[in-house]
């Protein structure tokens, strides 16, 4: 055999040595031992905890004081005050060593192992008889997320995802499985029909929010197109969706957190464009929840701002479909955000005013009263009506030098910010061709905005760009 074959079997031998297999294991009355003082520690007890788990804890040393409160406000936490003995480990079948002195664990493992113990050394798996996984706890309910020691983080962030899904009294559920097991288990001549039963409840369970046969429509906000913008109740109403219904601007990223199995419908309705009308959307969303569907209505944004939201509400009040609203992250605080100000601060703008800039017929908001100092705008769909934008404000006596913000495609690939002053508005849109979704954000602390573009109005060779952050 040559030395490369010889390598590979080495490696195929140490991985099988480090194989690891997930188990769950029924613990003595007299639950754990944790020793070590520090937040390693701390972690592992309050994991223990909130899992029902009895603990004896030696601190072996120093600990930080909030082991002690945590420790002595529980009664199903005994601390030791010395190394342990035999009698104080009766019943205990798992020792986790959190000290951080690497020679002290390792002969405390040897000891503690030869009384019996299984051993797990916190962020040394080479030493450990077991490893820790990352938990999600829905009591009784209990999921484990384990990469043998090898990647704790990729564990935690796995455990964060799934957290997110579950509902807080996911829980209850398992309980209520386990009792209507405990019944049906000696009823074998009726198993047949026990296991369909069980099947489809789970498929309720896992899919829908409702009763079978009654619909329901969820008015979901999924932010500026950002994934990771979306609130977790939306994500959550993602993944029980049988039908999803989005508008264009919706990220395939926010999209890719709906079941698989949903239906998965695109119906665009852009600002100057031909789309599905309104009354359209809501009939097919009436339609599939009288089909006993959860539907989720997905717009950009926050249902609540600029949205038609109250069209849908009203369509499904009349239809008696039940509905909800799960609000999102509106553009305005987004591109606040990606630009590093806030929309209101002491001194520069104590008011922020939300306009469209379209308003229905196709007639441009009326501008005047809104001229203040002090105040913000902001501009949803203001792109097209640039111009008279420009045009009311100036006439309303605001400063030609008023920065403006422009902030294009926030939350989405390819977002950009561009600064201008106000009398450049319009040359700017057209010269840097911003197109939609954008927004305009005018005077408070658009002057001190992070931007991609610092504008003078033209496309020229004065027209400065910098990258002001990343």
């Amino acid at each position: 055999m040559d030395r490369r074959h010889e390598h590979v079997g080495r490696e195929r031998q140490s991985e099988a040595a480090a194989a690891h297999l997930a188990l769950s294991l029924r613990l003595g009355s007299a639950g754990v031992l944790i020793v070590g003082g520090g937040r390693a520690a701390l972690a592992k007890l309050r994991l223990l905890r909130e899992a029902a788990i009895p603990v004896v804890w030696w601190p072996a040393g120093a600990a930080i004081p909030a082991l002690y409160e945590l420790a002595g406000r529980d009664d199903e936490v005994r601390i030791l005050d010395h190394q342990p003995q035999a009698d104080d480990l009766a019943g205990v079948r798992l020792a986790i060593l959190a000290s951080g002195e690497a020679g002290r664990d390792a002969a405390l493992a040897e000891h503690l192992r030869a009384s019996g113990l299984l051993i797990n050394v916190v962020d040394c798996p080479e030493l450990s008889d077991v490893t820790i996984p990352a938990l999600v706890l829905r009591p009784p309910l209990q999921i484990a997320i384990s990469t043998g020691g090898g990647a704790p983080m990729l564990a935690a962030r796995l455990r964060q995802r799934i957290e997110a899904a579950l509902p807080a009294d996911f829980g209850t559920i398992v309980t209520r499985l386990a009792r209507w097991r405990r019944n049906w288990r000696y009823r074998k001549a009726e198993a047949q029909i026990i296991r369909r039963r069980l099947a489809r409840l789970l498929d309720r369970i896992e899919g829908h929010p409702h009763t079978a046969g009654d619909g329901e429509v969820a008015i979901v906000g999924a932010g500026p197109g950002d994934a990771g913008l979306l609130t977790l109740e939306g994500a959550r109403m993602l993944s029980r969706a049988d039908v999803v219904l989005h508008d264009g601007l919706v990220g395939s990223d926010v999209l890719s957190l709906a079941r698989r199995e949903a239906l998965i419908q695109n119906v665009a309705k852009r600002c100057g464009t031909k789309g599905r009308g309104q009354a359209s959307i809501a009939s097919l969303m009436i339609a599939h929840a009288r089909q006993g569907r959860f539907v989720v209505r997905l717009k950009g944004g926050d249902p609540a701002v600029f949205a038609r939201t109250m069209e849908e509400v009203r369509a499904l009040s009349r239809a008696r479909i039940a509905h909800r609203i799960v609000p999102g992250i509106t553009a305005a605080s987004a591109a606040a955000a990606a630009a590093g100000i806030a929309l209101t601060t002491r001194g520069a703008a104590d008011t922020v005013s939300l306009v469209t800039a379209h308003l229905a017929g196709g007639r441009t908001a009326d501008l005047d009263g809104l001229v203040r100092s002090g105040r913000s705008l902001v501009f949803y769909m203001g792109v097209r009506a640039a111009e008279e934008i420009e045009r009311q404000l100036l006439a309303a006596g605001l400063d030609p030098a008023t920065p403006v913000l422009i902030a294009e495609r926030i939350g989405l690939p390819h977002a950009r910010r561009i600064r201008t002053p106000l009398h450049h508005l319009a040359a700017t849109t057209r010269g840097e061709a911003v197109e939609s979704p954008a927004l305009l954000l005018v005077g408070g602390c658009a002057g001190e905005a992070m931007v991609d573009i610092e504008a003078s109005g033209t496309r020229s060779p004065a027209t400065a760009r910098v990258r002001a952050s990343a």
